[in-house]
Protein backbone atom coordinates (compact mmCIF):
# COMPACT_ATOMS: atom_id res chain seq x y z
CA UNK A 1 0.00 0.00 0.00
CA UNK A 2 1.40 3.09 -1.17
CA UNK A 3 -1.21 5.80 0.55
CA UNK A 4 0.60 8.45 2.98
CA UNK A 5 -0.56 8.72 5.96
CA UNK A 6 -2.56 11.83 6.98
CA UNK A 7 -0.38 13.80 9.50
CA UNK A 8 -2.00 15.68 12.98
CA UNK A 9 1.61 16.37 14.25
CA UNK A 10 4.24 17.99 12.26
CA UNK A 11 7.49 16.75 14.41
CA UNK A 12 6.25 13.02 13.13
CA UNK A 13 5.70 14.40 9.47
CA UNK A 14 9.17 15.95 9.70
CA UNK A 15 10.48 12.49 10.92
CA UNK A 16 8.82 10.72 8.03
CA UNK A 17 9.87 12.83 5.46
CA UNK A 18 13.55 12.25 7.08
CA UNK A 19 13.19 8.86 6.50
CA UNK A 20 11.02 8.84 3.12
CA UNK A 21 14.17 10.44 1.22
CA UNK A 22 16.54 7.52 2.64
CA UNK A 23 14.54 4.76 1.85
CA UNK A 24 13.38 5.43 -1.68
CA UNK A 25 15.85 4.62 -4.97
CA UNK A 26 14.57 7.00 -7.34
CA UNK A 27 15.16 10.17 -4.72
CA UNK A 28 18.84 8.73 -3.83
CA UNK A 29 19.29 8.66 -7.75
CA UNK A 30 18.92 12.52 -7.82
CA UNK A 31 21.08 13.02 -5.18
CA UNK A 32 23.97 11.50 -6.70
CA UNK A 33 23.66 13.99 -9.51
CA UNK A 34 23.38 17.09 -6.91
CA UNK A 35 23.27 16.25 -3.13
CA UNK A 36 22.49 20.13 -2.73
CA UNK A 37 18.74 19.78 -3.66
CA UNK A 38 18.32 17.75 -0.47
CA UNK A 39 17.00 20.70 1.05
CA UNK A 40 14.40 21.27 -1.22
CA UNK A 41 13.48 17.84 -1.67
CA UNK A 42 13.00 17.54 2.24
CA UNK A 43 10.86 20.96 1.83
CA UNK A 44 8.57 19.56 -0.95
CA UNK A 45 7.88 16.35 0.99
CA UNK A 46 7.01 17.91 4.08
CA UNK A 47 4.52 20.21 2.39
CA UNK A 48 3.09 17.96 -0.01
CA UNK A 49 1.67 16.22 3.30
CA UNK A 50 0.25 19.41 4.73
CA UNK A 51 -3.20 19.18 5.76
CA UNK A 52 -5.79 20.79 7.77
CA UNK A 53 -5.55 17.75 10.02
CA UNK A 54 -2.25 19.03 11.66
CA UNK A 55 -4.42 21.79 13.13
CA UNK A 56 -7.60 19.13 14.24
CA UNK A 57 -5.75 18.90 17.80
CA UNK A 58 -5.35 22.48 18.59
CA UNK A 59 -8.28 23.17 17.65
CA UNK A 60 -10.02 20.53 19.40
CA UNK A 61 -8.87 21.69 22.70
CA UNK A 62 -9.58 25.04 22.14
CA UNK A 63 -12.41 28.36 21.17
CA UNK A 64 -9.44 31.33 20.96
CA UNK A 65 -9.64 33.30 18.08
CA UNK A 66 -7.31 36.17 16.63
CA UNK A 67 -3.86 36.35 18.21
CA UNK A 68 -4.20 33.85 20.62
CA UNK A 69 -5.33 31.31 17.99
CA UNK A 70 -2.53 32.41 16.02
CA UNK A 71 -0.48 31.90 19.27
CA UNK A 72 -1.40 28.41 19.33
CA UNK A 73 -0.77 27.25 16.15
CA UNK A 74 2.66 28.93 15.48
CA UNK A 75 4.55 25.18 16.26
CA UNK A 76 2.92 24.10 13.14
CA UNK A 77 2.96 27.30 10.98
CA UNK A 78 6.78 28.28 11.45
CA UNK A 79 7.80 24.85 9.95
CA UNK A 80 5.55 25.54 7.01
CA UNK A 81 6.85 28.69 6.68
CA UNK A 82 10.56 27.63 7.24
CA UNK A 83 9.61 25.60 3.94
CA UNK A 84 8.48 27.80 2.24
CA UNK A 85 11.15 29.96 2.07
CA UNK A 86 13.62 26.84 1.24
CA UNK A 87 11.67 26.80 -2.03
CA UNK A 88 11.96 30.46 -2.81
Amino acid sequence: DNEMPTWRDIQALIEYTEQYHQEHREIQRLLVLDQSILPQLKAIFNLSMINETLVDPIFGMTDAIGSVMRKKIEPVINPIVENIKLLR
